[in-house]
């Protein structure tokens, strides 16, 4: 669905990117794993198009995103959620997942300021609240963000990301700041997400969660690939337990 081909990324003098390749899977959960520092979140922000490729190329079913903008990455179906939570305090949890669709609505602004869309108003609530269902969020749909926990507000940032009807979401670091019983409903729910057609792109520190819900893992460490497998591989790989434990 997805390929990494060679691709490098420096910021001066650091490399957090060197000859990266690797490649997502259509209708899996794929995670990226790593120790901080890694190069994971430089290489989400190459994949949407919020930093630029020094070398290399990143192809989406055949079509080259390496020099494309942020907003024609997320037109072609790659949408992301974000280590810190980008909520609307101020605005009802249906709110906040509208806002997330804004790429597939047709109205302007003279629309907006004199109401003459309704019916397409009227299908963005319709979709929002599908997509809130599916998460069994539904029950907060007219609630105050900012009343809400933060487990709750995690999720609901997955909703607004999965209401544009992506391909593929890219989830960096859903489970930060959750506890055991919100990670494990995280995951089952994100079982649910594949269900519907959609593909998971992870980036985790939760390993008991990345190794319980994932297909394939690819494992980053000082910007490049050391490893890539199934759980089961990726648990039992030298380099990987040296990256994460270090050696005696």
């Amino acid at each position: 669905m997805l390929k990494v081909n060679n691709v490098g990324k420096s910021f001066g003098g650091l490399k957090a990117l060197t000859d990266l390749t690797f490649s997502i899977e259509k209708n899996m959960i794929n995670s990226i794993i790593g120790p901080n520092g890694a190069g994971k979140t430089t290489a989400f922000n190459l994949l949407t198009g919020v930093l630029k490729a020094d070398c290399g190329e990143i192809i989406f079913e055949s079509k080259d995103l390496t020099n494309l903008k942020p907003h024609k990455i997320a037109e072609l179906g790659i949408t992301r959620t974000f280590q810190n939570l980008q909520i609307f305090s101020n605005m009802t949890v249906l709110e906040n997942v509208i806002t997330g669709m804004h790429l597939r609505t047709k109205s302007n602004l003279l629309h907006a300021m004199f109401g003459l869309n309704k019916k397409e108003e009227k299908k963005l609530k319709e979709r929002s609240l599908e997509t809130l269902e599916l998460l069994g969020l539904k029950k907060y749909a007219f609630l105050k963000s900012g009343s809400l926990p933060f487990g709750i507000l995690r999720q609901v940032e997955i909703a607004r990301a999965l209401a544009v009807s992506p391909k593929l979401i890219l989830m960096d670091e859903p489970a930060a700041g959750l506890n055991p019983f919100e990670t494990e409903e995280l995951g089952v729910k994100i079982k649910e997400i594949i269900k519907t057609g959609v593909t998971v792109l992870l980036i985790e520190h939760d390993m008991n969660l990345v190794m319980d819900i994932s297909d394939k893992i690819t494992v980053l460490n000082f910007g490049q690939k050391i490893a890539c497998g199934n759980p089961r591989e990726i648990q039992k790989n030298p380099l990987v337990l040296k990256a994460y434990l270090g050696e005696d």
